[in-house]
């Protein structure tokens, strides 16, 4: 286009691993969109992004819900025919992998690093990010196929932090 950005107003693809190049505080935001239930070590990639905040830097982050989105859980239909969430071992931290009829599903092809929401929000603010808001939207419409009839429950769960 023509313009010619310093490299710290330049939009960043990255992964925690190469965080590393960066200097300390350059960028005025980081987004992490539907990646950190991926990563095995949430603390490090969260102290990380905090790391190349600036200060009063916001940082972003959207995940599958952890309340609803666990090892075990799925989708049933109950003895009215109302379709519910059945969550089982939502304590249960580990990595899993979902054994749902969808064979497209993400979840079944490369799993997921399940957390509490509790342990996410922990260790947001153990990286020194201030929680500002959080989301559990729940777009109706939007929501069609396999998992449409759990619409009762949010599919996402999102933050939104600012650094000290």
């Amino acid at each position: 286009m023509g313009v010619n950005l310093p490299w710290a107003q330049r939009i960043f693809r990255t992964t925690r691993h190469n965080l590393s190049k960066f200097p300390d505080g350059p960028f005025d935001g980081v987004v992490c969109l539907w990646t950190l239930m991926d990563i095995p070590d949430a603390e490090a990639t969260l102290a990380s992004v905090a790391r190349v905040l600036r200060p009063e830097g916001w940082f972003v982050m959207c995940v599958t819900h952890p309340c609803f989105y666990s090892p075990e859980s799925s989708d049933v239909v109950d003895d009215n025919g109302v379709a519910v969430r059945e969550v089982r071992n939502y304590f249960k931290v580990s990595f899993w992998v979902s054994n749902t009829s969808n064979p497209k599903s993400v979840r079944v092809k490369v799993g997921a690093h399940h957390r509490t929401m509790s342990a996410y929000l922990n260790a947001i603010t153990d990286a020194g990010l201030v929680l500002e808001r959080t989301g559990e939207p729940q777009d109706v419409d939007a929501v069609t196929g396999p998992v449409a009839h759990s619409r009762p429950t949010p599919l996402t769960f999102m933050v939104r932090c600012r650094k000290a």
